[in-house]
Protein backbone atom coordinates (compact mmCIF):
# COMPACT_ATOMS: atom_id res chain seq x y z
CA UNK A 1 0.00 0.00 0.00
CA UNK A 2 1.12 3.61 -0.85
CA UNK A 3 2.00 5.52 2.47
CA UNK A 4 2.09 9.35 2.29
CA UNK A 5 5.75 8.75 3.90
CA UNK A 6 8.66 7.04 1.90
CA UNK A 7 8.51 3.54 2.46
CA UNK A 8 10.71 1.67 4.95
CA UNK A 9 13.64 0.58 3.15
CA UNK A 10 14.44 -2.59 5.45
CA UNK A 11 16.99 -5.59 4.83
CA UNK A 12 13.53 -7.43 4.69
CA UNK A 13 11.98 -5.39 2.15
CA UNK A 14 14.85 -5.14 -0.39
CA UNK A 15 15.44 -8.81 -0.51
CA UNK A 16 11.97 -9.46 -1.07
CA UNK A 17 12.02 -6.58 -4.17
CA UNK A 18 15.09 -8.53 -5.12
CA UNK A 19 12.89 -11.84 -5.57
CA UNK A 20 10.81 -10.10 -8.01
CA UNK A 21 10.60 -11.96 -10.80
CA UNK A 22 10.09 -9.22 -13.81
CA UNK A 23 8.77 -9.42 -17.32
CA UNK A 24 11.17 -9.96 -19.99
CA UNK A 25 12.40 -7.12 -22.23
CA UNK A 26 12.52 -7.64 -26.32
CA UNK A 27 15.40 -5.30 -27.62
CA UNK A 28 13.23 -3.71 -29.73
CA UNK A 29 12.46 -1.31 -27.03
CA UNK A 30 15.50 0.57 -27.49
CA UNK A 31 15.55 1.16 -31.42
CA UNK A 32 14.01 4.25 -32.55
CA UNK A 33 11.20 5.03 -34.78
CA UNK A 34 11.53 7.04 -37.95
CA UNK A 35 8.68 10.28 -38.00
CA UNK A 36 6.69 8.13 -40.07
CA UNK A 37 7.14 5.02 -38.63
CA UNK A 38 6.00 6.43 -35.61
CA UNK A 39 3.14 8.51 -36.93
CA UNK A 40 1.92 4.87 -38.83
CA UNK A 41 2.20 3.25 -35.95
CA UNK A 42 0.09 6.01 -33.71
CA UNK A 43 -2.76 5.81 -36.08
CA UNK A 44 -4.67 8.82 -35.59
CA UNK A 45 -3.95 12.27 -36.91
CA UNK A 46 -1.24 14.23 -35.07
CA UNK A 47 0.32 17.39 -35.25
CA UNK A 48 3.97 17.63 -34.57
CA UNK A 49 6.24 20.77 -33.37
CA UNK A 50 8.87 21.83 -35.38
CA UNK A 51 12.34 21.29 -34.15
CA UNK A 52 13.54 24.43 -31.94
CA UNK A 53 17.16 22.57 -31.20
CA UNK A 54 18.81 19.08 -30.78
CA UNK A 55 17.35 19.03 -27.20
CA UNK A 56 13.55 20.32 -27.17
CA UNK A 57 10.97 17.58 -27.15
CA UNK A 58 9.24 16.40 -29.61
CA UNK A 59 5.35 17.73 -28.79
CA UNK A 60 2.35 15.85 -30.77
CA UNK A 61 -1.14 16.59 -30.13
CA UNK A 62 -4.27 16.92 -31.55
CA UNK A 63 -6.34 20.09 -33.29
CA UNK A 64 -9.88 19.23 -31.57
CA UNK A 65 -9.27 21.83 -29.07
CA UNK A 66 -7.52 25.12 -30.60
CA UNK A 67 -8.76 27.71 -28.15
CA UNK A 68 -5.30 29.58 -26.48
CA UNK A 69 -7.24 29.62 -23.37
CA UNK A 70 -7.60 25.69 -22.87
CA UNK A 71 -5.30 23.28 -20.59
CA UNK A 72 -4.47 21.90 -23.62
CA UNK A 73 -3.15 24.58 -25.22
CA UNK A 74 -1.26 25.39 -21.94
CA UNK A 75 0.35 21.88 -21.70
CA UNK A 76 0.97 21.78 -25.06
CA UNK A 77 2.84 25.12 -24.90
CA UNK A 78 5.06 24.37 -21.73
CA UNK A 79 6.11 21.05 -23.65
CA UNK A 80 7.40 22.69 -26.31
CA UNK A 81 9.37 24.84 -23.96
CA UNK A 82 11.32 22.14 -22.06
CA UNK A 83 14.99 20.85 -23.16
CA UNK A 84 16.60 17.67 -21.88
CA UNK A 85 19.06 15.67 -22.85
CA UNK A 86 17.31 12.74 -21.50
CA UNK A 87 15.35 9.67 -23.20
CA UNK A 88 11.72 10.80 -21.72
CA UNK A 89 8.57 10.77 -22.25
CA UNK A 90 6.26 13.34 -20.97
CA UNK A 91 2.61 13.38 -21.01
CA UNK A 92 -0.76 14.80 -19.45
CA UNK A 93 -3.71 13.13 -17.85
CA UNK A 94 -6.28 15.34 -17.87
CA UNK A 95 -9.28 15.28 -16.23
CA UNK A 96 -12.24 13.83 -17.95
CA UNK A 97 -16.15 13.33 -16.82
CA UNK A 98 -18.38 10.48 -18.20
CA UNK A 99 -21.56 9.71 -16.96
CA UNK A 100 -21.07 12.01 -13.79
CA UNK A 101 -18.22 9.97 -12.68
CA UNK A 102 -14.42 11.82 -13.30
CA UNK A 103 -11.77 9.98 -14.94
CA UNK A 104 -8.07 10.93 -15.87
CA UNK A 105 -7.27 10.04 -19.34
CA UNK A 106 -4.29 10.95 -22.00
CA UNK A 107 -6.39 10.36 -25.23
CA UNK A 108 -6.52 13.64 -27.28
CA UNK A 109 -3.83 15.04 -24.52
CA UNK A 110 -0.69 16.62 -25.73
CA UNK A 111 2.83 14.76 -24.81
CA UNK A 112 6.70 14.80 -25.76
CA UNK A 113 9.36 12.75 -26.72
CA UNK A 114 13.02 13.51 -26.58
CA UNK A 115 13.67 10.31 -29.16
CA UNK A 116 11.12 8.30 -30.28
CA UNK A 117 12.44 4.93 -28.34
CA UNK A 118 9.97 2.10 -29.65
CA UNK A 119 8.96 1.42 -26.19
CA UNK A 120 7.94 5.04 -24.97
CA UNK A 121 6.03 5.30 -27.79
CA UNK A 122 4.23 1.58 -26.86
CA UNK A 123 3.65 3.14 -23.45
CA UNK A 124 2.39 5.89 -25.16
CA UNK A 125 -0.23 3.91 -26.83
CA UNK A 126 -1.13 1.52 -24.66
CA UNK A 127 -2.20 4.48 -22.29
CA UNK A 128 -4.89 5.67 -24.38
CA UNK A 129 -6.32 2.58 -24.15
CA UNK A 130 -7.27 3.21 -20.47
CA UNK A 131 -8.35 5.66 -17.95
CA UNK A 132 -7.93 6.28 -14.72
CA UNK A 133 -10.79 6.61 -11.89
CA UNK A 134 -10.11 9.41 -9.56
CA UNK A 135 -13.83 9.81 -7.75
CA UNK A 136 -12.78 9.48 -3.88
CA UNK A 137 -14.38 6.68 -1.93
CA UNK A 138 -14.74 4.55 -5.14
CA UNK A 139 -12.35 1.31 -4.81
CA UNK A 140 -9.87 -0.74 -7.30
CA UNK A 141 -13.07 -3.64 -7.04
CA UNK A 142 -16.07 -1.65 -8.45
CA UNK A 143 -14.02 -0.97 -11.54
CA UNK A 144 -17.11 -1.95 -14.33
CA UNK A 145 -14.32 -1.78 -16.62
CA UNK A 146 -11.34 -3.33 -17.44
CA UNK A 147 -10.21 0.17 -19.13
CA UNK A 148 -10.64 1.93 -16.01
CA UNK A 149 -7.96 1.56 -13.45
CA UNK A 150 -5.94 2.98 -9.90
CA UNK A 151 -2.56 3.60 -9.94
CA UNK A 152 -0.03 6.49 -9.70
CA UNK A 153 -2.12 9.00 -11.54
CA UNK A 154 -5.22 8.39 -8.99
CA UNK A 155 -3.20 8.86 -5.76
CA UNK A 156 -1.26 11.80 -7.56
CA UNK A 157 -4.83 13.18 -8.58
CA UNK A 158 -6.60 12.89 -4.87
CA UNK A 159 -3.53 13.56 -2.79
CA UNK A 160 -2.31 16.23 -4.52
CA UNK A 161 1.39 15.45 -4.05
CA UNK A 162 4.03 13.89 -6.72
CA UNK A 163 4.81 10.04 -6.53
CA UNK A 164 8.16 8.90 -8.06
CA UNK A 165 9.89 5.12 -8.36
CA UNK A 166 13.62 4.71 -9.55
CA UNK A 167 12.21 1.33 -10.84
CA UNK A 168 8.88 0.70 -12.18
CA UNK A 169 9.51 -2.91 -10.41
CA UNK A 170 9.30 -1.88 -7.21
CA UNK A 171 5.30 -1.14 -7.72
CA UNK A 172 3.09 -4.08 -7.13
CA UNK A 173 0.43 -4.86 -9.75
CA UNK A 174 -2.01 -3.70 -7.21
CA UNK A 175 -0.84 -0.68 -7.07
CA UNK A 176 0.15 -0.24 -10.48
CA UNK A 177 -2.17 -2.28 -12.96
CA UNK A 178 -0.33 -1.47 -15.81
CA UNK A 179 3.24 -2.52 -14.20
CA UNK A 180 3.90 -5.12 -16.40
CA UNK A 181 3.55 -3.70 -19.74
CA UNK A 182 5.23 -0.99 -18.51
CA UNK A 183 8.09 -2.91 -17.99
CA UNK A 184 7.91 -5.16 -20.99
CA UNK A 185 7.87 -1.86 -22.75
CA UNK A 186 11.36 -1.02 -20.98
CA UNK A 187 10.10 1.61 -18.89
CA UNK A 188 12.11 2.14 -15.61
CA UNK A 189 12.15 5.07 -13.78
CA UNK A 190 8.82 7.38 -13.02
CA UNK A 191 7.91 10.56 -11.69
CA UNK A 192 3.87 12.00 -12.02
CA UNK A 193 3.06 15.36 -10.51
CA UNK A 194 -0.03 16.98 -10.14
CA UNK A 195 -1.02 20.18 -11.95
CA UNK A 196 -3.20 22.70 -10.74
CA UNK A 197 -4.72 26.23 -12.18
CA UNK A 198 -3.62 29.18 -10.46
CA UNK A 199 -6.25 30.73 -8.94
CA UNK A 200 -8.51 28.35 -7.22
CA UNK A 201 -5.66 25.78 -7.10
CA UNK A 202 -7.82 22.89 -8.09
CA UNK A 203 -6.22 19.91 -9.40
CA UNK A 204 -6.90 19.72 -12.79
CA UNK A 205 -4.84 16.91 -13.94
CA UNK A 206 -1.24 14.88 -13.77
CA UNK A 207 1.83 15.04 -15.57
CA UNK A 208 3.44 12.13 -16.14
CA UNK A 209 7.40 11.62 -17.00
CA UNK A 210 9.35 8.18 -17.76
CA UNK A 211 12.40 6.71 -18.95
CA UNK A 212 14.35 3.73 -19.65
CA UNK A 213 16.61 4.23 -17.75
CA UNK A 214 16.53 3.14 -13.94
CA UNK A 215 17.60 5.50 -11.15
CA UNK A 216 16.85 9.11 -10.13
CA UNK A 217 17.53 10.25 -13.65
CA UNK A 218 13.75 11.97 -13.63
CA UNK A 219 15.59 14.13 -10.36
CA UNK A 220 16.87 16.23 -12.60
CA UNK A 221 14.53 16.83 -15.10
CA UNK A 222 11.52 18.17 -12.71
CA UNK A 223 12.40 21.69 -12.39
CA UNK A 224 13.00 21.78 -16.36
CA UNK A 225 9.21 20.82 -16.52
CA UNK A 226 8.44 23.23 -13.42
CA UNK A 227 9.56 25.90 -15.13
CA UNK A 228 7.77 26.00 -18.50
CA UNK A 229 4.52 25.18 -16.85
CA UNK A 230 4.32 28.13 -14.12
CA UNK A 231 5.67 30.79 -16.88
CA UNK A 232 3.37 33.55 -18.08
CA UNK A 233 1.11 33.36 -19.86
CA UNK A 234 0.95 29.26 -19.21
CA UNK A 235 0.61 29.84 -15.44
CA UNK A 236 -0.19 26.61 -14.44
CA UNK A 237 1.07 25.27 -11.05
CA UNK A 238 3.14 22.20 -9.89
CA UNK A 239 3.58 20.43 -6.71
CA UNK A 240 6.73 18.70 -6.16
CA UNK A 241 8.07 19.93 -3.52
CA UNK A 242 6.96 16.89 -1.21
CA UNK A 243 7.48 13.99 -3.94
CA UNK A 244 6.30 10.50 -2.59
CA UNK A 245 9.34 8.26 -2.70
CA UNK A 246 7.82 4.78 -3.87
CA UNK A 247 10.82 2.78 -3.45
CA UNK A 248 14.31 3.42 -4.16
CA UNK A 249 17.65 0.48 -5.17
Amino acid sequence: MINNIPFDHSANMMEQIGKNQYPMINDDVYEVYTSSEFMNYIGEPLSCSEERSNFHLMVFWTNNQPQSTSVKEKIKLALQRIETSQVILLQFWGLENIEGRNYLSTSGQPFGLRYLYKGLCWYRKHCQGYKYSVDKGENPEQGREKTHLFGPPTRVFQQKLPESSTHVGYYTNEEFPMRDHVLQCGVRTYLALPVFEPIEKNCIGVIELVTVWKGGYLTCEVERVLNPLEVRPISLFLAFRQIHIVRVS
